[in-house]
């Protein structure tokens, strides 16, 4: 299944020596791709242990925010002071930031137990079709679950 609300919660509530054990956790659980798959390289904006930040794009971003802060996601105002995700020099993670990490990592948990239902049943040669039921911040304009299945659908 679904990776639970309470699980995703912990994600910001960990420090950065201990996320790597968090992300292990739960790919031992079957939420995440473990380190030793391919569709693994789909899961963090960067490779490697220096990288925590789940990946996302832009769009998905400006989405979440736009939901969380009642910004407009069709005429956002720029500020040159903080980026997109609320990080400045004397604030790396923002409380949007951290709600987009857990917000990803929902959408991950998502993604791949749908990409690995599609490539199994693909092998098994079902020609299956799925219904995902989900709120509106996980799939609106293609973006989060979508596109998670389809980062991991390449690799």
């Amino acid at each position: 299944g679904f990776i639970p609300r309470n699980q995703a919660a912990r994600l910001n509530k960990e420090e950065f020596a201990t996320k790597q054990e968090f992300f292990q956790e739960m790919s031992s659980k079957g939420y995440l791709p473990k380190e030793t798959e391919p569709m693994h390289h789909a899961l963090f904006e960067k490779t490697g242990v220096e990288s925590q930040m789940l990946r996302g794009s832009r769009e998905h971003q400006l989405l979440i925010q736009s939901l969380m802060s009642g910004v407009d996601i069709y005429s956002p105002v720029e500020n040159d002071e903080e980026d997109i995700d609320g990080a400045n020099e004397n604030e790396k993670e923002s409380r949007i930031s951290r709600l987009y990490q857990a917000q990803l990592l929902k959408d991950h948990a998502m993604g791949y137990k749908i990409a690995s239902l599609m490539i199994e049943h693909a092998i098994a040669g079902k020609a299956d079709k799925y219904m995902v039921i989900t709120g509106l911040g996980h799939l609106k304009h293609y973006t989060g679950v979508p596109d998670c299945v389809h980062g991991y659908l390449r690799q």
